[in-house]
């Protein structure tokens, strides 16, 4: 009785229940004792080797699940057609994961044309573009919005699986993310209705949604996204948005598509708050009035609205251009 005492602290506890403060510190110092030590991972030569076993079985269990639903992918494309690749798939985040752009030192060439096996490109929606990627009301706009009424067509640029449709309250509205060959991905944000289903093969100019205005946006357009595992590019770079085609059939993407993440990544807001003046946010920043209001277009004397967020530290990269033309700019809406 007394072995299995020393074995289960718990069971002290309750069979002597402290009585005052002097009892209550011999309980502890009594769990202390005879809390049962945790094996060290980190020491291979103190690990039991049931914990290995039992870590490997978990692992091998999870890329054998993960294997199987590649596997399952891979069906819904006929043998001459591409491979999706699962990674960091989920059907409910928009945003399910990213490579470190800033290190990659590669060249991605990705194919997205080709008429022997039927691969295609159709133009989501035909009209101009009333807000292009890049720099936008001090914020960094990572899409490009094309003009539609609510009801219009909006259809699938290239063949793929739809991995997420959902709507997002305070962001894309309802919307459709589609997952393409070797990691890149288009996003449809803003549609009053969404036509597409989770894990469903599409093929280029399958309507998958109609124009609309839900979340955050001011007025109907087509928020259109391109990303190369999880990490948005210009679309400028691809598609011509004038013509409603592609400059190339095959996409290459290099660090310098990326550049301006990095940038993005050391800046540092601030949402403000009922009360606050450009005094107290410069103090609890340890920066100046005067480099406040000079990264956001700003006056000593400017009313700040609450909500409003305000670039505090780091510097806005320009908007980076290769050697096309840009898409027409006519600011009138937000995504």
């Amino acid at each position: 009785m007394a072995a299995s005492n020393a074995q289960n602290p718990r069971t002290m506890a309750a069979r002597f229940a402290p009585r005052g403060l002097w009892s209550l510190v011999f309980l502890c110092i009594g769990l202390w004792c005879f809390a049962p030590v945790q094996p060290s991972f980190a020491a291979a030569s103190g690990q039991d080797s049931s914990d290995f076993s039992r870590s490997n079985e978990s692992q091998a269990s999870a890329d054998s699940q993960e294997g199987e639903f590649q596997d399952d992918m891979d069906t819904m494309f006929d043998a001459r057609e591409f491979a999706v690749d699962t990674f960091a798939w989920d059907n409910w985040k928009i945003n399910s994961g990213h490579f470190e752009s800033d290190k990659w030192a590669d060249t991605a060439r990705i194919a997205l044309v080709d008429s022997s096996a039927g691969q295609f490109y159709v133009h989501p929606f035909r009209n101009v573009v009333t807000s292009d990627f890049g720099l936008r009301h001090w914020l960094w706009h990572k899409g490009v919005d094309i003009r539609l009424a609510k009801g219009d067509t909006v259809r699938a640029a290239f063949d793929g699986i739809v991995r997420v449709t959902k709507k997002d309250r305070r962001g894309y509205g309802n919307v459709v993310v589609i997952r393409h060959p070797c990691g890149l991905e288009t996003i449809y944000g803003h549609l009053s209705r969404v036509c597409a289903a989770c894990n469903a093969k599409v093929k280029a100019g399958d309507v998958i949604g109609l124009g609309g205005s839900t979340g955050r946006s001011t007025g109907c357009h087509l928020h259109f996204e391109m990303r190369y595992y999880g990490e948005p590019f210009d679309p400028n770079c691809i598609i011509d948005f004038e013509a409603y085609g592609l400059r190339s059939d095959t996409l290459v993407l290099t660090r310098g598509n990326f550049n301006y993440l990095a940038e993005l990544r050391k800046e540092q807001w601030h949402t403000v708050h009922k009360g606050e003046t450009l005094g107290h946010i410069a103090l609890r920043y340890h920066t100046s009035i005067k480099n406040i209001c000079l990264l956001n277009h700003l006056t000593p004397r400017s009313l700040l609205g609450v909500g409003r967020k305000l670039l505090v530290s780091g510097k806005l990269p320009g908007p980076s251009r290769s050697s096309f033309a840009p898409a027409q700019k006519a600011v009138s809406e937000r995504s």
